[in-house]
């Protein structure tokens, strides 16, 4: 199992902004269209319960890279809370900050699993309730070593939860429980290069069944991504 490392905000800020990235579609004028979001942080430090399996630390024993991402459906905008509403394997992307035509990553939201069963030895018990997985396919460009911070990177610190009430979940999510239920050959590391691709999960630990999952610009004014929980 694996934490992702502190040093992972640090590489979004400044030089990237993120966007519902739609291959179809493509701005003129200013080359940022009104659906682009700035770049969320990213950020989480490893317990030292994680550092005990195969694999380093935030980083999977055997990258996983059997998958093709799916072409873009077109554009979207953001809704009434400033959100970019997504379905789950829909395309979305990082473009540079000084132009919008140049794609550093492009990723998805694969697969999200409401109460997950750990696939670890012995039991873990969420402190919350419930365990939700969510798979993310990801590709970083060549461009992407052009950035300040050539890297590119995301944990469960930048999730957040809406219950089914349509309220933001306030217990945190990014437990050591959380991270106890992953084990390092299915997570994603803490930094991925450019020209690389890989697939993992995060775990995050929910006191909801239902609802939805945002992915947030926590530090910059850009919208965030939506994607409902699927029914269990």
């Amino acid at each position: 199992m694996r934490r992702v490392a502190t040093t992972a905000r640090s590489l979004w800020m400044a030089s990237l902004l993120l966007v519902a990235l739609m291959l179809s579609a493509c701005t003129g004028g200013s080359g940022i269209s009104g659906d682009t979001p700035t770049a969320p942080s990213y950020d989480s430090s490893p317990s030292s319960s994680t550092r005990d399996r195969q694999g380093t630390d935030n980083s999977p024993a055997t990258p996983q890279t059997d998958f093709k991402l799916p072409a873009s459906s077109g554009t979207v905008s953001p809704n009434a809370d400033g959100l970019l509403q997504k379905k789950l394997g829909e395309l979305a992307g990082v473009v540079s900050k000084d132009d919008s035509t140049v794609r550093l990553v492009n990723f998805v939201v694969a697969s999200i699993k409401v109460d997950y069963h750990c696939e670890v030895p012995g039991e873990v018990k969420p402190a919350n309730g419930h365990f939700i997985a969510v798979e993310l396919w990801i590709e970083t460009t060549a461009a992407l070593s052009n950035s300040k911070d050539p890297y590119f990177g995301v944990s469960a610190k930048d999730f957040d939860l809406q219950g089914p009430d349509g309220k933001k979940v306030t217990a945190s999510l990014d437990t050591r429980s959380a991270h106890a239920c992953l084990d390092n050959g299915l997570g994603l590391p803490a930094k991925i290069a450019p020209s690389q691709k890989i697939k993992g999960l995060l775990v995050l630990d929910s006191p909801v069944t239902s609802g939805a999952l945002i992915l947030s610009q926590k530090n910059t004014d850009g919208p965030g991504w939506i994607w409902q929980l699927p029914a269990k």
